[in-house]
């Protein structure tokens, strides 16, 4: 798969972490818009039109402070705080003043801060890069946990 779906999409980045066949099969276009927590995102993403446009949906930011802000509905885990840190990232090569992102768990209220740059970060996301570039097909799906509460588990598992 090309790169460019990265960095023209980079709100997948958090698919693939979860799961590659679900970020392949979002890189490719198929969504299950009914889904509540899709549906949910989408709403609160288009009441908070952005000023600038840009590909990167971030929630918020202080171009004063230096920082963007992040909202997550639950847990802040690897995948949040990996594609909170390539938008950090992407913010960064048009606005060196960005360094700080701040991600915000609404209902955990925990708060964790990324700071710019993060050799740990660049390094896993070389090595996420370089598995994409390497995608050929869409992956085979393996169940995981969170399978029950993907969008699309009924496409992967209706057959079972």
């Amino acid at each position: 798969m090309k790169l460019e779906v990265i960095y023209n999409r980079p709100h997948l980045l958090e698919s693939f972490v979860y799961c590659k066949r679900r970020f392949y099969l979002n890189a490719i276009n198929i969504y299950n818009s009914d889904d509540k927590l899709i549906r949910l995102g989408k709403v609160y993403h288009d009441q908070k039109q952005q000023k600038v446009e840009c590909l990167i949906k971030i929630d918020d930011f202080s171009w004063k402070k230096g920082y963007i802000l992040e909202y997550k509905k639950n847990k802040i885990s690897k995948p949040e705080i990996l594609q909170t840190y390539f938008y950090l990232k992407l913010i960064n090569q048009y606005n060196k003043r960005i360094k700080r992102a701040k991600i915000t768990s609404i209902e955990k209220h925990k708060v964790i801060w990324l700071e710019y740059p993060d050799e740990e970060y660049e390094n896993e996301l070389e090595r996420i890069f370089r598995e994409i570039e390497n995608m050929k097909e869409i992956p085979p799906r393996k169940p995981r946990k969170y399978c029950k509460n993907c969008s699309l588990y009924d496409y992967c598992w209706v057959s079972e």
